[in-house]
């Protein structure tokens, strides 16, 4: 006996599915999201900051030692 099922039927299944697991664990699915956005407004931040000009190491230390 051979079972098949149709695609739009298994994308039904995987939109229950996920639609089920974002109720269920809506904190960790937020977590993540925040998580995504944040690492993608870190990317965008590293492409501009390689275009500007680098701060010297030296000063970066001195300013941390301050503190």
């Amino acid at each position: 006996m051979e079972l098949t099922i149709k695609e739009h039927e298994i994308k039904k299944m995987v939109k229950d599915a996920l639609a089920e697991i974002l109720v269920e664990k809506r904190e960790l699915f937020y977590d993540l999201i925040v998580e995504a956005i944040e690492d993608a407004g870190l990317v965008q931040a590293i492409k501009k900051g390689r275009k500007d000009n680098f701060v010297d190491e030296d000063r970066i230390m001195n300013i941390l030692e301050n503190k």
